[in-house]
């Protein structure tokens, strides 16, 4: 490998890095459930859950650089991860909702929950970056955008490096809030804890009834 290949793949790392950081920005059920679980100071569910939201993210990535999104483009799978993914915010919200209700009144223990089941939070972030196909038109667009700066095409190698950078920017995005948040938990009192995480469960539902009207309002795709 050449000093030259070396820069390249380093600074296709950094541009993946940064676009990973902005792909995990935006305001969505992804950031509202971190936020949820940092304000419940679920660590190790929290953890697992992020990974399984970068193993998604990378993985849309991926399929957008080796140009497998026509697959996922032209045929009905898009309006099918917004239904499903729809139906399934709802019922997470309104799940949300009862286990603040219920904690009303009662006596709120110091103790985080345990996150014993990694495989679950990890299928948890994985459905929840997976079932928005935002994500991949996202990659799509930046990927096209990356390869006509440079005046190239991605290669395994330079898609390896790429995709590699794409998990450190997730990572670091979600560090930042997750710190933020655990800062300004120890300051805020439980009754506002518990009003912000009523508003996130309502915002669940929400997103999940837009998620579900956009489903249905998208043509199906019928086969010649």
């Amino acid at each position: 490998m050449t000093g030259m290949d070396l820069s390249i793949l380093l600074l296709l790392s950094a541009c993946g890095a940064v676009g990973g950081f902005l792909s995990s920005t935006p305001l969505g059920v992804i950031n509202l459930w971190v936020v949820n679980s940092a304000i419940d100071d679920a660590e190790k569910a929290l953890k697992w859950f992020v990974v399984g939201v970068i193993a998604a993210d990378v993985c849309y990535a991926g399929i957008a650089a080796w140009g497998y999104h026509q697959f996922l483009q032209e045929g009905n799978l898009g309006r099918w991860l917004e239904l499903m993914g729809g139906a399934f915010l709802i019922i997470l919200g309104v799940a949300n909702l009862r286990k603040v209700a219920a904690s009303n009144g009662q006596k709120v223990e110091n103790k985080p929950p345990t996150g014993k089941k990694p495989l679950k939070d990890f299928s948890l972030g994985a459905f929840m970056c997976g079932s928005n196909p935002a994500f991949l038109m996202f990659w799509v667009y930046a990927i096209k955008k990356v390869e006509e700066h440079f005046h190239l095409t991605l290669d395994h190698q330079s898609i390896i490096a790429f995709l590699a950078g794409i998990g450190l920017g997730d990572a670091l995005w979600f560090k930042l809030i997750t710190s933020v948040v655990r800062r300004g938990r120890a300051k805020v009192n439980t009754r506002a804890l518990r009003f912000v995480s009523s508003g996130i469960a309502v915002a669940f539902v929400s997103f999940g009834i837009f998620a579900l009207a956009k489903g249905f309002t998208v043509p199906a795709v019928v086969a010649p």
